[in-house]
């Protein structure tokens, strides 16, 4: 394909993602498959080669991509450096929380007055011999004082186990993101299934998705940290097979069938709820934690 065609054909593909809501960070991402099914490419596209001028081509068509993506959004394309967000359930709402990048030792809790000063992090600086605290609270974006201090303790310790679970999983997977293009492309995903699950104009479909393709990615990533082949699939079930094949995670059935949806859900084919989407987005973190040192 001729560079001016190239282009052109990301233009178009740019601005379908676009209108679907996809964030300028995630669309890279989400362009392959469909630059890949325009040029009637069947074969796996390479995701480390380099862009070289002239003819675009299956080998080099992931690094043009990235290239140009770069080239029309330069610094848009960065996400934030902690390990994401994610949602929390509160009395049957999806509450966002945003999970901090922590250097060193912090002391975690759950305390009902929250912060007074602006502080997204939730991070209470520490004094003297004093180790810094975290308030899960404090995470959680907008929340009310009211609704906060109305908490009970059963309430607020399902929050704690729940943030401390969340945390602990996905710092350890974000650790890994520097040289593994699949995993970064997860936490792309992980972040709009929480901003289409808890945003100002939601959309459960697209949520769900995002959750299934956030399994998915962090999977195949361990599958080819081990060498493990896969097919092009988003069939979570045939990815659980050959980790449990080769020895390299395993997952429970019932937490995939949880997340596991067709692609038309995006589209309203398969009307989505806030509870399926919810239960999607948490479950898709219990079932990468197997990846990690944590167990769901």
């Amino acid at each position: 394909m001729r560079t001016s065609d190239f282009d052109q054909l990301m233009i178009e593909t740019d601005e379908r993602l676009r209108e679907q809501g996809v964030a300028i960070s995630a669309r890279p991402f989400h362009a392959v498959p469909l630059i890949a099914a325009r040029m009637k490419i069947a074969e796996e596209i390479p995701i480390d080669a380099s862009a070289s001028g002239g003819q675009i081509t299956p080998a080099n068509l992931y690094a043009h991509i990235h290239r140009w993506y770069d080239q029309r959004y330069g610094d848009r394309l960065k996400t934030e450096v902690g390990p994401g967000n994610i949602a929390l359930e509160i009395r049957g709402e999806a509450w966002k929380a945003r999970l901090p990048l922590v250097y060193g030792a912090v002391e975690i809790v759950a305390d009902r007055q929250l912060s007074t000063e602006p502080n997204p992090a939730g991070i209470r600086a520490g004094r003297g011999d004093t180790t810094p605290t975290l308030n899960v609270l404090d995470t959680i974006e907008s929340l009310p004082q009211a609704l906060a201090t109305s908490l009970t303790d059963e309430e607020l310790g399902g929050l704690f186990h729940d943030f401390l679970f969340d945390f602990d999983v996905l710092q350890e997977l974000h650790s890994r993101t520097s040289n593994d293009a699949l995993l970064q492309a997860a936490f792309t995903d992980l972040d709009v299934a929480v901003e289409k699950l808890v945003g100002n104009k939601p959309d459960y479909g697209q949520s769900r998705w995002s959750s299934l393709q956030f399994t998915e990615k962090a999977l195949k990533s361990a599958l080819q940290r081990a060498n493990v082949q896969f097919s092009r699939t988003h069939a979570l079930s045939k990815l659980a097979i050959l980790g449990r094949d080769h020895g390299v995670f395993s997952v429970d059935d019932d937490l995939l069938a949880n997340i596991q949806c067709t692609a038309g859900i995006r589209y309203g084919g398969h009307p989505a709820t806030l509870d399926q989407a919810l239960t999607a987005h948490r479950a898709s973190i219990r079932v990468v934690a197997p990846l990690t040192k944590q167990r769901p």
